[in-house]
């Protein structure tokens, strides 16, 4: 059965420009699963025009429930559609990206050994090669030389790893959710309350509610205090004028 772009089957693609329409069907036409470098440079020319056409944000989903999507995300649901994993697409885009940088010969050195030759750091180590006089038409063996030079390059500005969440921020944006949709949904404070009760009774043992409830008297008293002291304020304000 031939690829088609519906409302029900594709949806994201269903809503993108014709532009956009055109470049897909041409990619599962010649999306065959042969991976000659010629044929992986064209996919990834073509993957690579849908990602560069997709908008930055755009709005999907029904009338009564819509939620937008961020550029990425759209072509994540994108290659899902297209029937391709969205690592697989993004290295056929850096396929193309390399294929004007490099000869075919590096680059099917570099695909056997999984070298993503699109990262910055990596063209300007394989620029350096050449300035220092490596050929630039290798042969294969040259080519794969290349590619162990190429590999041992390390990036001078690598991604910062993501740091976990402190318990006390863990908490602390649990309660921002909690007090967020309680103030989207004009929730009443006794039906916090009676969350908060409920929570505590299935999850707690009977010394650990007690504690708690401790914790909430007392961040309801300093509150009345700091009300207390905030109108105190504003009386000696409007007496003093």
């Amino acid at each position: 059965m031939s690829f088609q772009i519906t409302q029900d089957g594709t949806p994201i693609l269903f809503k993108q420009s014709q532009q956009i329409k055109k470049f897909a069907m041409d990619f599962t036409t010649l999306y065959r699963g042969k991976k000659s470098v010629k044929e992986r440079t064209d996919w990834g020319e073509l993957l690579d025009s849908i990602y560069q056409a997709l908008p930055t944000n755009q709005a999907v989903g029904s009338e009564d429930q819509t939620k937008t999507l961020s550029k990425n995300q759209l072509w994540v649901k994108v290659c899902a559609e297209l029937d391709i994993p969205r690592s697989t697409a993004d290295g056929y885009r850096s396929e193309f990206i390399a294929s004007s940088k490099y000869p075919e010969s590096v680059r099917e050195a570099a695909a056997s050994s999984g070298l993503n030759l699109a990262k910055d750091y990596v063209v300007k180590a394989y620029e350096k090669l050449v300035a220092g006089g490596q050929t630039k038409s290798p042969n294969e063996l040259e080519a794969a030389g290349i590619v162990t030079k190429l590999e041992e390059v390390t990036d001078p500005n690598p991604p910062a790893r993501p740091t976990r969440p402190s318990l006390k921020e863990k908490i602390t944006a649990m309660f921002e959710d909690i007090f967020e949709l309680a103030a989207d949904e004009e929730v009443e404070p006794l039906l916090v309350q009676q969350c908060m009760e409920v929570a505590a009774t299935k999850k707690l043992t009977v010394g650990q509610r007690e504690v708690w409830q401790t914790v909430v008297l007392q961040m309801a008293r300093d509150e009345g205090s700091r009300l207390q002291d905030h109108l105190i304020e504003g009386n000696d304000r409007a007496v003093g004028a």
